[in-house]
């Protein structure tokens, strides 16, 4: 299970998602105070990140069934995406009428996560080509 580079992918996954509970997305200034926003600011964001971290982590040990850890890999790549444009959105439309406002840390991890799943997913598919080619020579 741990030799599988995928289980890698998804472990590094795992912890980019839960990397961005710790920091914040992105930081501001707005009446010159300091003006943070992370995943603990939005429940969404919270939400997305608690699932990506769950699907991915669920999708580990499921190396024996590897269309159903295909499939919640898939869901955990399409919920971190989803969340990734909606954290451009909000950064890009300045709802919070930020000044100076730049991307932070946890930015990093959350647009890393699609990445690594991605590689996951494809570490997946080429264990299932590998298995099915063995079966043919039986």
């Amino acid at each position: 299970m741990i030799q599988r580079k995928q289980t890698l992918w998804l472990a590094a996954a795992v912890a980019s998602a839960l990397l961005t509970l710790k920091f914040n997305f992105y930081a501001g200034r707005k009446n010159n105070l300091l003006f943070e926003v992370g995943s603990s600011h939005f429940f969404y964001w919270l939400l997305s990140a608690v699932a990506t971290a769950a699907l991915s982590g669920i999708a580990i040990f499921l190396f024996r069934n590897r269309k159903l850890q295909v499939r919640l890999t898939g869901i955990a790549l399409l919920i971190s995406l989803l969340f990734n444009l909606l954290l451009l959105y909000t950064y890009f439309s300045d709802s919070y009428q930020l000044t100076d406002a730049i991307m932070s840390l946890g930015a990093l991890f959350y647009f890393i996560i699609p990445f690594l799943q991605v590689l996951a997913i494809t570490g997946i598919m080429k264990d299932e080509k590998l298995i099915k080619s063995m079966d043919r020579f039986r």
